[in-house]
Protein backbone atom coordinates (compact mmCIF):
# COMPACT_ATOMS: atom_id res chain seq x y z
CA UNK A 1 0.00 0.00 0.00
CA UNK A 2 1.40 3.42 -0.92
CA UNK A 3 1.92 6.16 1.64
CA UNK A 4 -0.62 8.97 1.96
CA UNK A 5 0.13 12.36 0.43
CA UNK A 6 -0.71 15.75 1.86
CA UNK A 7 -1.31 18.82 -0.30
CA UNK A 8 -1.79 22.33 1.10
CA UNK A 9 -4.79 24.13 -0.38
CA UNK A 10 -4.84 27.93 -0.31
CA UNK A 11 -8.40 28.81 0.75
CA UNK A 12 -8.15 32.59 1.00
CA UNK A 13 -6.80 35.18 3.40
CA UNK A 14 -8.02 37.10 6.42
CA UNK A 15 -7.06 40.69 7.12
CA UNK A 16 -6.99 42.09 10.64
CA UNK A 17 -5.02 44.51 12.74
CA UNK A 18 -2.06 43.22 14.71
CA UNK A 19 -3.79 44.17 17.99
CA UNK A 20 -6.51 41.59 17.26
CA UNK A 21 -4.04 38.75 17.73
CA UNK A 22 -1.10 40.12 19.68
CA UNK A 23 -1.12 41.64 23.16
CA UNK A 24 0.04 45.26 22.90
CA UNK A 25 -0.15 44.94 19.10
CA UNK A 26 -0.56 47.95 16.88
CA UNK A 27 -2.91 48.91 14.08
CA UNK A 28 -0.71 47.48 11.33
CA UNK A 29 -2.69 45.21 9.04
CA UNK A 30 -1.87 41.52 9.05
CA UNK A 31 -2.68 39.13 6.22
CA UNK A 32 -3.33 35.62 7.53
CA UNK A 33 -3.47 32.63 5.19
CA UNK A 34 -6.42 30.26 5.46
CA UNK A 35 -5.22 26.79 4.58
CA UNK A 36 -6.81 23.40 4.22
CA UNK A 37 -4.94 20.15 3.69
CA UNK A 38 -5.92 17.47 1.21
CA UNK A 39 -4.92 14.00 2.39
CA UNK A 40 -4.97 11.25 -0.23
CA UNK A 41 -4.74 7.73 1.11
CA UNK A 42 -5.29 4.44 -0.74
CA UNK A 43 -8.35 3.89 1.47
CA UNK A 44 -9.93 7.31 0.97
CA UNK A 45 -9.71 11.07 0.86
CA UNK A 46 -9.65 13.40 3.83
CA UNK A 47 -9.45 17.15 4.24
CA UNK A 48 -8.02 18.72 7.39
CA UNK A 49 -9.86 21.98 8.10
CA UNK A 50 -12.25 23.39 5.54
CA UNK A 51 -11.47 27.10 5.19
CA UNK A 52 -13.91 29.94 4.66
CA UNK A 53 -17.59 29.93 3.69
CA UNK A 54 -18.24 30.70 0.00
CA UNK A 55 -20.51 33.65 0.92
CA UNK A 56 -17.33 35.52 1.92
CA UNK A 57 -16.39 35.80 -1.75
CA UNK A 58 -18.86 38.67 -2.15
CA UNK A 59 -19.56 39.96 1.37
CA UNK A 60 -18.19 39.91 4.89
CA UNK A 61 -21.76 39.76 6.28
CA UNK A 62 -21.32 36.02 7.03
CA UNK A 63 -18.72 37.04 9.64
CA UNK A 64 -21.42 38.69 11.75
CA UNK A 65 -19.89 40.65 14.65
CA UNK A 66 -16.40 39.43 13.66
CA UNK A 67 -16.63 41.65 10.56
CA UNK A 68 -15.58 44.49 12.87
CA UNK A 69 -12.14 42.93 13.24
CA UNK A 70 -11.70 40.61 10.23
CA UNK A 71 -12.11 40.98 6.47
CA UNK A 72 -11.90 38.08 4.03
CA UNK A 73 -9.98 38.02 0.76
CA UNK A 74 -11.45 35.09 -1.12
CA UNK A 75 -11.77 34.35 -4.82
CA UNK A 76 -14.80 32.51 -6.23
CA UNK A 77 -12.62 29.48 -6.96
CA UNK A 78 -10.80 29.78 -3.63
CA UNK A 79 -13.10 27.81 -1.34
CA UNK A 80 -12.55 24.15 -0.51
CA UNK A 81 -14.98 22.81 -3.14
CA UNK A 82 -13.27 24.38 -6.17
CA UNK A 83 -9.83 23.73 -4.67
CA UNK A 84 -10.63 20.02 -4.40
CA UNK A 85 -11.92 19.98 -8.00
CA UNK A 86 -8.60 21.52 -9.10
CA UNK A 87 -7.00 18.37 -7.63
CA UNK A 88 -9.47 15.99 -9.30
CA UNK A 89 -11.44 15.35 -6.11
CA UNK A 90 -15.24 15.51 -6.24
CA UNK A 91 -16.36 17.72 -3.31
CA UNK A 92 -19.70 15.87 -3.32
CA UNK A 93 -17.92 12.53 -2.92
CA UNK A 94 -17.20 10.50 0.21
CA UNK A 95 -14.70 12.75 1.97
CA UNK A 96 -13.57 12.67 5.59
CA UNK A 97 -13.67 16.25 6.91
CA UNK A 98 -11.28 16.47 9.85
CA UNK A 99 -12.10 19.55 11.92
CA UNK A 100 -9.43 20.89 14.27
CA UNK A 101 -11.88 23.31 15.90
CA UNK A 102 -15.06 25.23 15.15
CA UNK A 103 -13.85 28.71 14.27
CA UNK A 104 -15.31 30.19 11.08
CA UNK A 105 -12.04 29.99 9.13
CA UNK A 106 -11.77 26.24 9.82
CA UNK A 107 -15.35 25.07 9.17
CA UNK A 108 -16.92 27.53 6.71
CA UNK A 109 -16.20 25.26 3.75
CA UNK A 110 -18.25 22.35 5.11
CA UNK A 111 -21.12 23.68 3.01
CA UNK A 112 -19.08 22.73 -0.10
CA UNK A 113 -18.88 19.07 1.04
CA UNK A 114 -22.47 17.81 1.28
CA UNK A 115 -21.57 14.12 1.72
CA UNK A 116 -18.57 14.46 3.98
CA UNK A 117 -18.26 12.65 7.27
CA UNK A 118 -16.97 15.00 9.97
CA UNK A 119 -14.27 13.81 12.38
CA UNK A 120 -14.01 16.13 15.37
CA UNK A 121 -13.14 15.92 19.04
CA UNK A 122 -16.28 15.42 21.14
CA UNK A 123 -15.64 18.44 23.40
CA UNK A 124 -15.06 20.67 20.38
CA UNK A 125 -18.24 19.49 18.65
CA UNK A 126 -20.35 19.95 21.78
CA UNK A 127 -19.02 23.47 22.34
CA UNK A 128 -19.68 24.41 18.71
CA UNK A 129 -23.20 22.97 18.63
CA UNK A 130 -24.04 24.62 21.96
CA UNK A 131 -23.10 27.94 20.37
CA UNK A 132 -20.26 28.84 22.74
CA UNK A 133 -19.12 31.77 20.59
CA UNK A 134 -19.42 29.75 17.39
CA UNK A 135 -21.62 30.20 14.35
CA UNK A 136 -23.58 26.94 14.63
CA UNK A 137 -24.89 27.36 11.07
CA UNK A 138 -21.38 26.69 9.74
CA UNK A 139 -21.07 23.26 11.36
CA UNK A 140 -24.49 21.80 11.98
CA UNK A 141 -25.44 21.05 8.37
CA UNK A 142 -26.71 17.49 8.73
CA UNK A 143 -23.41 15.73 8.06
CA UNK A 144 -22.61 12.38 9.60
CA UNK A 145 -20.37 13.21 12.58
CA UNK A 146 -17.87 10.97 14.30
CA UNK A 147 -17.16 12.51 17.70
CA UNK A 148 -13.65 11.56 18.77
CA UNK A 149 -12.47 11.15 22.31
CA UNK A 150 -8.70 11.32 22.08
CA UNK A 151 -6.34 10.14 19.36
CA UNK A 152 -7.95 8.46 16.34
CA UNK A 153 -6.30 6.41 13.57
CA UNK A 154 -8.18 7.72 10.52
CA UNK A 155 -7.43 4.91 8.06
CA UNK A 156 -6.57 2.12 10.51
CA UNK A 157 -2.94 1.79 9.45
CA UNK A 158 -1.21 4.39 11.64
CA UNK A 159 -0.40 6.70 8.72
CA UNK A 160 -2.88 9.48 9.57
CA UNK A 161 -3.84 10.14 13.18
CA UNK A 162 -6.08 12.83 14.65
CA UNK A 163 -4.49 14.09 17.85
CA UNK A 164 -6.44 16.29 20.26
CA UNK A 165 -4.90 19.73 20.75
CA UNK A 166 -7.06 21.47 23.35
CA UNK A 167 -6.40 25.01 24.43
CA UNK A 168 -7.19 27.27 21.49
CA UNK A 169 -10.91 26.77 21.99
CA UNK A 170 -11.94 23.93 24.36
Amino acid sequence: MSAPTITTLDCGWLRTQERTLVADGGRDELHLPVASYLIRHPLGTAVFDLGLHPDLVSSDARLGPLAKIFAADLDADGTIGPRLEQHDVDPAGPILAIVSHGHFDHVGGLVDLPNARILVQRDEWRAAIDGDGYDVSLMDLGHDVLELDGAHDVFGDGSVTCIPTPGHTC
